[in-house]
């Protein structure tokens, strides 16, 4: 049995559907057709698999899923079996909400100071768009 409570984000990714919940903090995986749970990761923290309030979510070229982590201001990065892989917390974000790839370049949109940041999938800032 699965109880969401505050989910907030959705990805279908080949045969599997991944979703975000805030309340409980956690990422969990189901597979198509049936929505049968195969993982939840995560708990309330700052630490790797921790979120504060995970919200949208991508998957990048590369095959990997990133993760707005909103109120750890930071993109956290599974494998798509939910084995963490890295934390793109240098980046400067002020809550990251949701996160979308064109090609190889990661948009990142924050809420808390509005603007899309624009990086390379190795982190490297590229270019901004500041609405304040």
């Amino acid at each position: 049995n699965v109880h969401l409570e505050r989910p907030w984000g959705i990805l279908i990714h080949e045969d599997h559907v991944y979703v975000t919940e805030c309340r409980y903090n956690t990422i969990l995986q189901f597979q198509l057709p049936n929505l049968t749970l195969v993982k939840r990761v995560g708990k309330e923290g700052s630490g790797k698999e921790d979120f504060n309030h995970p919200s949208q979510l991508a998957i990048s070229p590369d095959q990997h899923l990133y993760i707005a982590d909103q109120r750890n201001h930071r993109i956290q990065v599974m494998t798509t079996d939910l084995t963490f892989k890295n934390l793109l917390c240098h980046l400067k974000m002020s809550h990251p909400i949701d996160v979308k790839f064109l090609e190889e370049e990661l948009f990142v949109l924050s809420y808390d100071n509005p603007c899309i940041q624009v990086f390379s999938l190795s982190g490297k800032k590229i270019r901004s768009l500041v609405t304040k």
